[in-house]
């Protein structure tokens, strides 16, 4: 299991017991990780500034997420 796709898994090992291997491109993996939660967030803004301009004229956003309560 050392070398094959699953060696990033927990795995138990005779010599060292149980452990895991670190992906070899961690930091690669975590900049991609930290991109993706900036983009989240300037997605949010960019919803926040384009439902602004709806609610300024008195109609319905356009991105809000609405409450109700399902038929049943």
């Amino acid at each position: 299991m050392r070398w094959d796709i699953h060696r990033y898994l927990p795995r138990l090992d005779l010599e060292q017991g149980w452990g895991m291997l670190e992906p070899a491109d961690l930091e690669k993996h975590m900049k991609l990780q930290d991109m993706v939660i900036e983009q989240g967030k300037a997605l949010k803004r960019c919803y926040k500034m384009i439902d602004d301009h709806p609610e300024r004229e008195g109609q319905p956003k356009i991105y809000e997420k609405l409450d109700y309560e399902p038929r049943p």
